[in-house]
C-alpha cells in the first residue's frame, strides 16, 4: 500500500461496511485508519464500530473545523468519501498528499447532486447504478474510476434501490481496491451531460396528486418509499382540505388514507 493513512468520511452503513472491509478483511492496522463524520447520530453503527476497535473517529458538525482537520494532514492519505455531505474546498483539493475519491449513487454524469435514487425512479429510468470517482472542484464531476449498472423494474422503491446500490458500492470498491491502494488505478474523464438536483428539489414539490394515472402514481410513491429508514421526508397529500404525510399506500398506488 502506497498510502500512510486511509480516512473514511461519511455516515451510515456504507461507511461502516467500507471500514469493516479495510479492517477485518484486508487486515489494515487501526493505526493506518481514521474516520470522520458530519452530523452523525451519537449511537450510529459506524461510530460504535470505530470506537470499539479503537479506530480514530471524530464527528464534527462545523465545516470549518472539518476543513482544518484535512489541512493539518501531513501524511500521504487516501480519503474515501462514502455518503458524505461535506464539500471539499479548493484548499483541501490542492493538497498533493491527499487522494480523494467519492461514492455516488447514480451512473454519472446523470443525476448529480442529491436524491439520485428518487429521481431515477420518478423519471422512469431503465437503469441506475453507482459510480466511484475522483473528487475535483465541481460536485460529482471528477474522473470516473468505476461504474456498475442496476436494471430497474416496477418494484423498485427508494429504499430497495438505495440498499442495492450500497451493496454494489462496497463490492465495486473492493474490486478496484488493490490497484487503488497501489496507485495503479487511472480514472476516465467524465463526458456527456446530466441533471443536477439539490436536496430541496422534489417531484411536484413532494405533493401527491390523486388525479395522476396509475403509472404516474406508482413512480411517485415508490420514489418516496424509504420504509421506516427516515432517509427521506415523506411525500404529502391533501385530503379534505388537510395536508397529511403519506406513510403507506395500497396496491392501486393510492395513499392508505385515500380509499
Amino acid at each position: 500500500m502506497k498510502f500512510d493513512k486511509i480516512c473514511i468520511i461519511g455516515s451510515g452503513n456504507l461507511a461502516l461496511k467500507i471500514m469493516k472491509l479495510l479492517y477485518e478483511k484486508y487486515k489494515l492496522p487501526k493505526e493506518k485508519l481514521f474516520a470522520l463524520s458530519q452530523h452523525e447520530p451519537k449511537l450510529s453503527l459506524f461510530s460504535n464500530f470505530c470506537k470499539k476497535q479503537e479506530i480514530g473517529y471524530q464527528n464534527i458538525d462545523d465545516k470549518n473545523e472539518l476543513e482544518n482537520i484535512f489541512m493539518q494532514i501531513a501524511s500521504k492519505t487516501l480519503v474515501i468519501s462514502a455518503n458524505n455531505y461535506f464539500i471539499f474546498t479548493k484548499k483541501i483539493l490542492n493538497k498533493h498528499n491527499l487522494t480523494i475519491i467519492n461514492y455516488h449513487n447514480s451512473l454519472l454524469p446523470k443525476y448529480k447532486g442529491s436524491n439520485a435514487a428518487l429521481w431515477c425512479i420518478y423519471n422512469n429510468e431503465e437503469k441506475s447504478g453507482i459510480t466511484w470517482h475522483m473528487v475535483n472542484e465541481n460536485i460529482d464531476s471528477g474522473e470516473i474510476l468505476v461504474q456498475k449498472e442496476i436494471i430497474l423494474n416496477k418494484n423498485h422503491t427508494f429504499l430497495s434501490l438505495t440498499q442495492e446500490q450500497l451493496e454494489l458500492g462496497v463490492l465495486t470498491l473492493e474490486s478496484i481496491l488493490q490497484d487503488l491502494l497501489n496507485e495503479k488505478l487511472k480514472g476516465t474523464p467524465m463526458t456527456g451531460s446530466g441533471s443536477f438536483y439539490y436536496k430541496s428539489q422534489l417531484p411536484n414539490d413532494g405533493l401527491f396528486d390523486s388525479n395522476w394515472d396509475l403509472e404516474h402514481r406508482s413512480r411517485f410513491l415508490r420514489a418516496f418509499d424509504c420504509g421506516k429508514s427516515g432517509l427521506l421526508k415523506p411525500a404529502r397529500a391533501i385530503i379534505n382540505n388537510k395536508e397529511i404525510e403519506i406513510t403507506k399506500y395500497n396496491e392501486n398506488f393510492m395513499p392508505q388514507e385515500i380509499q
